[in-house]
Parts: structure tokens; C-alpha cells; sequence
């Protein structure tokens, strides 16, 4: 599968058991470089949720639909939980983070 920075990804976290961390099949946006996207069998991720809390947080990014090709709703980019897993866990492609929102994210 071909990934790039930026590439939003429907990822399966079901086998995550840690119930501080999202789990389930869920949305996320690519933050790996499109190089080492290219050549390893992992991709980097930060996982989205469209629950608006702590907000104040400035790990936490607002994503509006306008700011992406393929985001069904606004969400909030969860910063602090950057993930590394295998890419077989990527279900699929749904779209793309608009560069000006990625130099936000």
C-alpha cells in the first residue's frame, strides 16, 4: 500500500487493550514522511476523534472538513498519541490533510 504524508487512513486498532488509548477502526492522518512511508512496512500516524474535549490542550488540533479531501466530519487530531504500526492494520485510503492544515497538524 502507498502512503504519503498527509494521507488520511482508516486504521484498525482493535487489538489495542489499553483503554487510555483510541481503539477500534477509526481515522487517522499519516505524519511518517512519504519516503520512509515508501520503503518500510510501518506507517506513523496520529489517530482523530470528532469528540471536542480538552481542547485546550495544544497537543489537540482542530480539522475541519474543509481542511481535507475525504474528512466526513470535523475532528480533533489527538497529538499525543502518535502511533507506529504495521501498514496490514491500514484498512484504506479516505483522503488527504490539505498541506496548510499539515503545517498546522
Amino acid at each position: 500500500m502507498f502512503l504519503k504524508f498527509g494521507d488520511i487512513i482508516l486504521v484498525d486498532l482493535s487489538d489495542i487493550e489499553d483503554e487510555h488509548i483510541q481503539q477500534g477502526i477509526r481515522p487517522a492522518v499519516v505524519i511518517g514522511n512519504s519516503y520512509s512511508c515508501a520503503s518500510s512496512g510501518n506507517v506513523s500516524f496520529v489517530p482523530l476523534t470528532t469528540r471536542k474535549k480538552r481542547m485546550d490542550l495544544p497537543c489537540h488540533v482542530m480539522l475541519y472538513r474543509s481542511d481535507a479531501e475525504g474528512l466526513r466530519k470535523d475532528s480533533v487530531v489527538l497529538g499525543e498519541l502518535p502511533m507506529t504500526r504495521s501498514k496490514s492494520h491500514v484498512i484504506k485510503v479516505v483522503g488527504k490533510v490539505y498541506p496548510y492544515a499539515m503545517d498546522v497538524v
